[in-house]
């Protein structure tokens, strides 16, 4: 009655969110999860940020109030780890899932600054003949860090030679769609953008770059606990053109 109380290794608060806007959630690898890496010249260009879990977390979340729940996360620093902070609001009731997040880290060492601030939105409406999704997140002051919101960014390098980049900013958002065929068979077309801005190598270089990733997925069930899936993903925009695997089969 008085909330729930989490400490430990836990999921960031926006990793829900990001499900809400992929079909099948985000813990299925496929290709179309907006926050799946892209490879980029030997280097995981990061999309979304979305490491999935944070270490040595406090978390409570509150109760459920018509649908609405709130949630806050506090990781403290240790070793190389960053602080981390996290808040959340959801509303789930009936067909509808959305919420907005808010996380960012305090680094450890000075100067000590507010970094890795990423604001993230997600939404989906199921109509039963179809699901619509949508998610957005933008991240501002994007630095390497081991563990919170930017845990699984191990660069911030993008594009290639003089044309690299390195990411201050980035803003995505991502809309898709999934169909059910019968009772265990479901499809879904997804396409996800991105902006990356900041420090070019080169002086007279870009200072931007753009990337789009359009994936079609396939889920089948075979029984609760087991099913098939097959994805195939194509990347577009001005990045690349600088991409060794612009695309991607599982």
């Amino acid at each position: 009655t008085l909330g729930n109380l989490r400490l430990g290794r836990q999921y960031v608060l926006s990793d829900s969110l990001l499900g809400y806007g992929a079909p099948f959630g985000t813990g299925m690898g496929l290709l179309g999860n907006p926050s799946t890496s892209v490879n980029n010249n030997g280097r995981n260009v990061a999309t979304m940020l979305n490491p999935s879990r944070a270490d040595n977390v406090v978390q409570y979340t509150t109760p459920n109030f018509a649908g609405f729940t709130g949630a806050l996360q506090y990781a403290p620093d240790e070793n190389t780890a960053d602080d981390f902070f996290g808040a959340a609001v959801n509303y789930n009731r009936g067909p509808v899932n959305v919420g907005v997040s808010y996380e960012w880290n305090k680094q450890r060492l000075s100067p000590n600054d507010q970094v890795n601030k990423t604001l993230s939105v997600g939404a989906n409406y199921d109509f039963g003949f179809l699901k619509l999704l949508a998610a957005y997140q933008q991240v501002s002051d994007l630095r390497v860090s081991a563990n919170g919101i930017a845990g699984g960014v191990a660069q911030r390098l993008v594009g290639e030679g003089a044309r690299t980049l390195t990411i201050d900013d980035q803003d995505a958002w991502v809309a898709g769609v999934e169909v059910p065929i019968g009772k265990i068979t479901r499809v879904a077309l997804l396409y996800t953008t991105i902006d990356y801005e900041g420090v070019p190598t080169t002086a007279g270089q870009p200072s931007s770059y753009s990337l789009g990733k359009t994936a079609l997925e396939l889920k089948h069930d075979l029984s609760r606990r087991t099913y098939l899936y097959a994805a195939v993903s194509q990347a577009s925009g001005a990045l690349s053109d600088h991409i060794t695997a612009y695309r991607q089969y599982q």
